[in-house]
């Protein structure tokens, strides 16, 4: 009976260490550019104000030319920082600037800040992504027959997507088109924009 047990530990022992062989090493991340994490970015935008077609009748005919000005499409800068939580989705707080978002001299300036979530299309160093969010907007709005502004506070929303494109696991470019959409308080729905930006992003 001891030489039994003594046969079934060696082979015990024997066969071990083929089994811890046989299985198969655990795998490196086959996907870095998907992984979860902090990350920031820094750019440039361009705001396309569609407000600024109102003497023709655009979207916001309301508005009159007579005063000699009306929001203006200018340059301006962006930044982003958030987490991404899953491989197909992320969420962050998005700023825009711009200085001169009104034509003329008043050198006003205008910005927003939201709250996004995004969803990705993970294709390795290509990663499309779609976007959604809301936040708070400031912006200067004409006043009717009169040359003067008033600059107001409220809710915007914004719809969008864009791409990033990744030269190593940590640095990507980035670009972005979307919609900003204030909600009707204080005027502010007569200065919707379209934003095109651009810029690099890190991922920690």
């Amino acid at each position: 009976m001891q030489t039994v047990r003594t046969l079934a530990l060696a082979l015990l022992l024997a066969v071990l260490p083929l089994v811890a062989a046989a299985e198969p090493p655990p795998e490196p991340d086959s996907d870095p550019y998907s992984r979860e994490g902090w990350y920031v970015s820094i750019g440039a935008y361009y705001q396309k104000e569609y407000a600024q077609n109102t003497c023709e009748g655009g979207l916001t005919p309301e508005l009159t030319c007579a005063n000699g000005f009306q929001p203006d499409s200018a340059a301006g800068v962006a930044s982003h920082g958030g987490y991404r939580f899953h491989r197909y989705a992320a969420a962050e707080v998005q700023f825009e600037w711009v200085k001169d978002a009104l034509e003329d001299d008043f050198n006003e300036h205008a910005f927003v800040t939201t709250v996004n979530l995004k969803g990705y299309l993970p294709l390795r160093r290509l990663q499309p992504f779609a976007l959604v969010g809301f936040g708070w907007m400031r912006a200067p709005v004409p006043l009717q027959m009169q040359r003067a502004v008033r600059v107001e506070n409220g809710i915007a929303f914004r719809f969008g997507g864009g791409f990033e494109l990744y030269a190593t696991k940590h640095w990507a470019l980035l670009g972005e088109v979307s919609w900003v959409q204030p909600l009707p308080i204080n005027h502010l729905e007569r200065v919707p924009y379209l934003s095109l930006g651009g810029g690099v992003q890190y991922r920690f």
